[in-house]
């Protein structure tokens, strides 16, 4: 019998155990399914993107062309292949390690253009989805998304979505962070969003808020609210009612971005200071704030940071904001000093450039001395600060555009031990006089030392700074040939241009790298341009003295990024080469002025972001290239004064000059009715250059300036002209007009210079015009 039981009672646990397994199963089955309707989603969401990340041009049908954007893409981990079938290992997805349920989607800054499948609603575990720098196509916010009932993150910022915020959004209580930044988006009720009462994290930046004179009252109802960050919203200043104050359940906030909105004082001072005594952070940065800077900030006992740039606030800084640790108060109209009575001793960052400050002294500044960031640029001060020396903590000077009258010593420098970026230009009666062997204690990233008396000679000390990446020295009076160490520090932008520096610049033939910006105009530089230079991303060797050709051009690697090459006013002769291929980024393009022959390269035309193009003062011949026709972005075109004898068609030029060329060619209405956005035109001192237009032509474009002297423009007046009503600049001189002035000339109200000397005119209506030469008529 105890037999029997024993069995029993074991085959009720088997049966137990087997139960429990099969429910394991179905569990575990049913997952299984779940999960993979998730990947199917994921699937269904990617086929309606086009990733921009992924290659531009295949053959094959749009669909195919698609289809291989992605796969060679961002996404080129999400498929139905075998060894990708796990899409928790997809890019930008993560699972839930128990159930292996997708919990969060992040393609942030992928560039997809897309739309939002409706597909992804399987997704119902969902607690993070970031699509944040995409492109939606200015669609709106799909409703589904308040579908995620999981959700806790949320951001679509800067993903082109456009129209009204959805009030399904509302339904995501669970929600912790909520960003809809800088897309083209409205709120309309914001009553629907009343249930996001978990949010701690609200940023609304760019949502046109204009008419929601109720937004700090809805504020009032995110309990939880830490962060606040709604710039450029175009709010109005808020009714306030009393409740606003009694109700106010905003204990937590610590950050408030206010900026670039229509915030006035009387307003907003007065909730600002009620509405949370949790404020660390606040930015009232471009409002409309103006008058005295309250000391109602010194009650808000957390304050750190205060920003209240760009305003209008006048007078001084008051005591009560001695515990901050950074207060920017630049570009508004203060004009009084800092407190004596204060000691700011918590401040490391102290911003008042662009304001009405005459005198700024340091002592209130304290002890320790921990001031790290001072800007005093753009005020009226004519001396340097007293006690400056002694902020030893310094990272950072600007004191710019003033008119400080001292002499820099070692004195003033030696104890910045912890410098980093000095900024003392636009001071022209500032002078420097420091010793040739003087090593400075600091190692600067940025010097800015332009419109000073720094030279005659170039400082030794400046090479000694071996992490300097921006050095700007123009306007300073430099006399003397720049030191070869200088080309072996690590700078990235360089600007020596208008001094007096000569002497030559050596080819490093190993430094294989330029700079970002390099501007040596104004100078008096010799010798060939060394191919190192050409590595760099804007070039101005303008006004110098360089000489030799520029065919190693052709030794940059192809798709090198150049935007702005100005080589003018040199020296520089040879051919042109024709690789230009190379530099397909070009946007500007200068060689005017030096002795450059031959003919304009075809390859010049596969410059097609390229928008100015100026070849003047050279000895180029033949035809302009027809190839410049594929440079459809480019609006200024100078080629006057070469040897030229043949022009080309271009429609999209602003500016055309092909004055003083050789041009033998007959102007006609095809021509000139090609240039519906010319607005000056060129092509005098061309004597084979004939016009044949109808008088009853009426041109496509609105000239400014019209030179046209020394062509065969007549007998007749052209009568076109008077259809340019907002021409200023007309000169028709020795061009063989035998005809009288018609009366609509005398007329054209915008006309400020006319030239028709030396022609056959046969009539002439005494107007008041006091700029006209109509000399050697009759």
């Amino acid at each position: 019998m105890m037999e029997i039981n024993r069995f029993i009672k074991l085959l009720s646990v088997l049966m137990f155990v087997l139960s429990l397994c099969m429910k394991l199963n179905s569990v575990s089955a049913a997952e299984v399914r779940s999960v993979e309707r998730e990947r199917l989603s994921l699937l269904k969401f990617k086929h309606d993107l086009v990733d921009a990340n992924g290659l531009l041009s295949y053959w094959g049908s749009e669909e195919d062309k698609i289809a291989q954007f992605n796969a060679d893409g961002v996404l080129s981990s999400w498929g139905s292949e075998e060894d990708k079938k796990e899409c928790c290992k997809w890019e930008g997805v993560s699972c839930s390690n128990g159930t292996g349920h997708v919990t969060s989607l992040n393609l942030v800054f992928h560039s997809l253009k897309a739309k939002l499948s409706p597909s992804l609603v399987d997704l119902q575990h969902l607690n993070y989805l970031n699509l944040r720098a995409n492109d939606f196509g200015g669609s709106e916010i799909p409703r589904f998304i308040g579908s995620f009932k999981n959700l806790r993150y949320l951001t679509l910022m800067g993903s082109n979505f456009s129209g009204e915020v959805p009030c399904e959004l509302g339904n995501l209580t669970n929600l912790n962070t909520l960003d809809l930044s800088y897309n083209n988006l409205r709120i309309k009720n914001f009553d629907c969003l009343y249930h996001l009462s978990s949010l701690s994290h609200l940023e609304l930046n760019g949502v046109n808020l204009i008419n929601q004179t109720s937004w700090l009252h809805h504020m009032t109802r995110f309990p939880l609210l830490e962060e606040l960050h709604l710039i450029g919203c175009q709010l109005p200043n808020p009714v306030l009612s009393f409740d606003i104050f009694t109700n106010s359940s905003l204990s937590k906030l610590s950050s408030l971005f206010l900026p670039n909105n229509y915030l006035t004082s009387s307003s907003t001072f007065r909730w600002m200071f009620n509405i949370s005594a949790s404020l660390k952070f606040i930015d009232l940065t471009n409002n409309q704030l103006e008058g005295p800077i309250p000391d109602s900030f010194g009650e808000l006992f957390f304050l750190e940071d205060l920003v209240l740039s760009y305003n209008k606030l006048r007078g001084g800084i008051p005591s009560s904001l001695h515990n901050l640790h950074t207060l920017e108060i630049s570009s508004n109209e203060l004009n009084g000093l800092l407190p004596d009575n204060t000691t700011f001793s918590s401040l490391s960052g102290l911003y008042l450039g662009n304001n009405k400050l005459n005198a700024f002294h340091t002592q209130c500044l304290g002890q320790p001395l921990v001031l790290r960031h001072l800007d005093l640029s753009n005020n009226q001060l004519k001396r340097l600060p007293e006690g400056i020396e002694k902020l030893s903590n310094l990272s950072s000077l600007g004191m710019s555009s003033n008119l400080l009258e001292d002499t820099i010593t070692e004195s003033h420098l030696s104890n910045f031990a912890n410098l980093e970026d000095l900024d003392l230009s636009w001071n022209s009666d500032l002078t420097f006089n420091l010793s040739s062997d003087w090593i400075p204690p600091f190692q600067l990233n940025s010097l800015t030392l332009s419109h000073c008396h720094l030279g005659p000679h170039f400082p030794n000390w400046i090479q000694t700074q071996n992490t300097l990446r921006w050095l700007d020295s123009s306007f300073a009076g430099i006399s003397d040939a720049m030191p070869n160490g200088l080309w072996n520090m690590s700078i990235d932008q360089l600007d020596l241009s208008h001094n007096n520096i000569r002497g030559k610049i050596p080819n490093l033939s190993s430094k294989s790298t330029g700079y970002f910006n390099i501007d040596l105009s104004y100078n008096n530089i010799s010798g060939p341009i060394p191919s190192f230079l050409f590595h760099s991303e804007e070039i101005d060797l303008s006004k110098n003295m360089f000489s030799g050709s520029i065919f190693h051009l052709c030794t940059i690697p192809k798709g090198s990024m150049i935007y702005k090459l100005d080589l003018s006013d040199n020296q520089l002769a040879g051919e042109l080469p024709n690789c230009w291929m190379n530099i397909s980024g070009l946007i500007v393009l200068d060689l005017a002025n030096n002795k450059f022959s031959g003919k304009i390269p075809l390859t010049l035309g596969t410059l097609d972001r390229l928008k100015v193009l100026h070849l003047r003062g050279n000895n180029f011949i033949g035809e302009l290239p027809s190839t410049l026709r594929n440079c459809n972005g480019l609006r200024t075109l100078d080629v006057g004064g070469n040897k030229l004898t043949g022009i080309e068609k271009l429609p999209n030029l602003n500016d055309l000059d092909m004055s003083s060329n050789l041009l033998e060619d007959t102007i006609t209405e095809s021509y000139l009715s090609n240039f519906a956005n010319l607005e000056y035109l060129d092509l005098s001192l061309n004597s084979d250059l004939t016009f044949n237009l109808r008088s009853d032509w009426i041109p496509p474009f609105q000239l400014r300036l019209l030179l046209l002297s020394n062509c065969h423009v007549g007998p007749h007046f052209p009568n076109w002209i008077q259809t340019q009503k907002t021409l200023v600049f007309l000169y028709i001189s020795f061009a063989g007009i035998s005809d009288a002035i018609p009366n609509w000339l005398w007329n054209m109200s915008s006309l400020s210079w006319l030239d028709l000397s030396h022609n056959n005119i046969t009539e002439i209506s005494r107007h008041s015009l006091d700029s006209a030469m109509l000399d050697a008529n009759k």
